[in-house]
């Protein structure tokens, strides 16, 4: 299958993701990556993120080098690890009475401007 990758302006984290993806998968270095996608997409992979793509190279290799299911262990651990580490809860607490003073908010400010309400 396809798999469609993009960001607001489709150059920069599009393209680091890509390029990260064409060095774990297909062992592309970083410059290679890189001039493949300036090719495919010029302007792509600019400043920090190009050095962020050569210090990424090696690791990637060697992500590409593990079996899927190590690698897919590796990631549902870091990503459990960083939400633990952060303090990050699941699900930001509900607040029950936000809609109401929200609502009561808006109808206090529509009186004191004489009662219209938007179109």
């Amino acid at each position: 299958g396809l798999v469609a990758v993009h960001c607001k302006a489709g150059l920069g984290r599009t393209g680091t993701l890509i390029a990260l993806w064409l060095m774990k998968t297909h062992r592309f270095t970083a410059r290679e990556a890189i001039g493949w996608l300036r090719i495919a997409r010029p302007g792509s992979v600019i400043g920090e993120q190009q050095q962020y793509l050569v210090d990424m190279q090696r690791k990637m290799w060697e992500w590409g080098a593990l079996p899927r299911e190590k690698q897919l262990e590796l990631v549902t651990r870091g990503i459990a690890m960083l939400t633990i580490d952060a303090g990050v809860p699941e699900r930001p607490p509900r607040d029950p009475d936000r809609l109401s003073r929200t609502s009561s908010a808006a109808s206090a400010a529509s009186s004191s401007a004489g009662g219209a309400s938007p179109p």
